[in-house]
């Protein structure tokens, strides 16, 4: 069995490297695959020149697309410091610029890349701003939505845009008649460089998140980033990742979803 988890909505990737830096070692399962979508370029190239992204690149995929409804090109408009652009002009909070990005449907791009899909466990998180219902009704109307044992998220993006007030009720209408609850999942990082704190200081603190991540890994990860210059090791800085205290107990949810998926194969 493989596991898939595709992230819609990348932005700089934490929620990314919680999953495959995090979770994932913590259950012992080692056959899995991560494809990360983020529209926005700079966006995308933060996340494309992180060192933990870099040091797993047979397993992590990124791509500079946006996923919603259609194939072809979008507008997509800015929100202050890239934190919650919007495929929706009508969206609160956005700062009045935009950049022209591609679009792909995901039904299509799955059809595409991902011939075992019926066959793998897959994972998906939606936090890109209204377009989860564009989204979910491409999948259902293509029958892919059983092929998903779990969605995540944040699942409130579209109480934030007007124009999609109509839609509301058949995105309901879909999680319903699909039996999908979107549990929550985020997260927040903070780098933490030398010239912060003293050695000492970022040694604790890589001692304590370390213990946490060990106790709750669906909630904290950490990774000290070294470089190497003349054969010398110097430490750079230090990456920490905070979940959301909303966050589901994600181990538990993809633990249950693997023996789901196993029983299942024993009953065909």
């Amino acid at each position: 069995m493989k596991i898939n988890y595709f992230d819609l909505g990348l932005f700089h990737g934490t929620e990314l490297f919680l999953m495959m830096h995090s979770i994932i070692p913590s259950i012992g399962f080692d056959n899995v695959v991560a494809y990360g979508f983020e529209p926005c370029e700079d966006s995308f190239q933060a996340a494309s020149l992180a060192p933990w992204t870099k040091s797993n690149s047979d397993n992590i995929h990124l791509f500079n697309y946006a996923v919603c409804g259609d194939n072809g090109e979008r507008k997509l408009y800015h929100a202050n410091n890239n934190v919650g652009n919007s495929l929706y002009e009508t969206k609160k909070n956005l700062n009045g610029e935009h950049e022209v990005v591609k679009t792909i449907k995901m039904s299509d791009w799955l059809r595409e890349n991902i011939p075992t899909l019926k066959e793998d466990l897959n994972i998906i998180k939606m936090n890109i701003e209204g377009a989860e219902h564009e989204v979910l009704v491409d999948l259902e109307e293509n029958g892919m939505l059983q092929y998903f044992s779990i969605f995540c998220g944040t699942g409130d993006d579209i109480n934030k845009i007007p124009e999609l007030s109509d839609v509301k009720k058949d995105f309901e209408r879909i999680l319903k008649e699909n039996d999908i609850t979107i549990h929550h999942f985020s997260a927040r990082a903070d780098i933490i460089a030398p010239e912060k704190k003293t050695k000492e200081a970022i040694k604790y603190a890589k001692q304590v998140m370390k213990e946490k991540a060990k106790r709750e890994p669906w909630m904290w990860s950490c990774m000290a980033i070294d470089t190497i210059k003349d054969g010398v090791k110097n430490f750079e800085f230090f990456y920490e990742v905070e979940g959301n205290k909303k966050n589901v107990n994600m181990c538990r949810l993809i633990l249950e979803a693997i023996e789901d998926k196993r029983n299942g194969e024993q009953n065909e």
